[in-house]
């Protein structure tokens, strides 16, 4: 028993006991911490990469980098992959579309934009289980087209984050100043976006709680636009008019047709 607890370990001359008794490294502090979180992940090759390029079979870029803690519950993953799908186009630009193209032009639209967004999360959700990795999508593309093409979407990726963060917060704004508000719409942006950075110091955790608690939101908030919605069509209003299906023949299934229609494909 006591030769094996002077084993020396593969990568060094350490003893079970020297590794026991070694104090682990002194923390950083925390602004060196958040100085070092904006530092390029190191990857390191896999075996199987590194069996592949012995064999000469041409791989050219690492399928796995360095592993990540995995701080988000199932009910947080949940919620994100739910809370995701329900954003600005169906709060806010779903009503211009109804107006412009016609109910079955709305319906024909989702059908055709979400059997396309599924086929897409479904192929990356199987690159994922096949080749887990600690990095963006991008690193798929890298690996199975081209390193720049996988650069490039990496940076397309950034680029329309800088301008959908803005749009999301003017979008904010614009409901809130649908209800009444007499504020200015700036300064509406200007409290979501400290919000919003405000949530990003808690690193995966916060983001995890902040996802959960608006996609739960969202949730309630779809069921009752849903409920409201019934309601309304049935009689339910203060007028008490009875809509139906009276908008599929006035102003038509498919208003202003094919041209309104490509435009509501592209908005969707």
């Amino acid at each position: 028993m006591n030769s094996d607890m002077e084993m020396t370990d593969v990568r060094g001359n350490w003893s079970s006991a020297d590794l026991v008794d070694r104090e682990p490294p002194p923390r950083p502090p925390w602004w060196r911490r958040w100085i070092d979180s904006f530092k390029p992940m190191e990857h390191h090759a896999s075996d199987r990469d590194t069996k592949a390029n012995e064999a000469g079979e041409g791989v050219e870029f690492i399928a796995e980098g360095p592993g990540l803690k995995r701080t988000l519950k199932n009910r947080h993953i949940q919620m994100i992959a739910i809370g995701g799908a329900i954003g600005t186009g169906l709060f806010i630009g779903s009503g211009g579309v109804l107006a412009k193209g016609g109910p079955a032009s709305l319906l024909l639209g989702f059908i055709l934009i979400g059997t396309m967004l599924f086929n897409v999360v479904m192929a990356l959700g199987e690159m994922a289980v096949l080749y887990p990795i600690a990095g963006s999508f991008s690193v798929y593309s890298a690996r199975f087209i081209d390193p720049a093409w996988g650069f490039a979407m990496g940076w397309n990726y950034a680029l329309q984050w800088l301008v959908v963060l803005p749009l999301e917060l003017t979008a904010a704004a614009i409901t809130i100043k649908y209800w009444g508000s007499s504020l200015d719409p700036g300064i509406w942006i200007t409290i979501f976006l400290v919000a919003v950075i405000f949530i990003n110091f808690f690193g995966v955790k916060g983001y995890g709680e902040a996802e959960f608690i608006f996609s739960m939101i969202k949730i309630v908030a779809v069921t009752g636009f849903i409920i409201l919605g019934v309601v309304i069509n049935v009689g339910g209003a203060p007028d008490g008019k009875f809509y139906g299906v009276t908008t599929w023949h006035d102003p038509g299934a498919f208003n202003h047709g094919f041209q309104v229609r490509c435009n509501e494909c592209s908005l969707d």
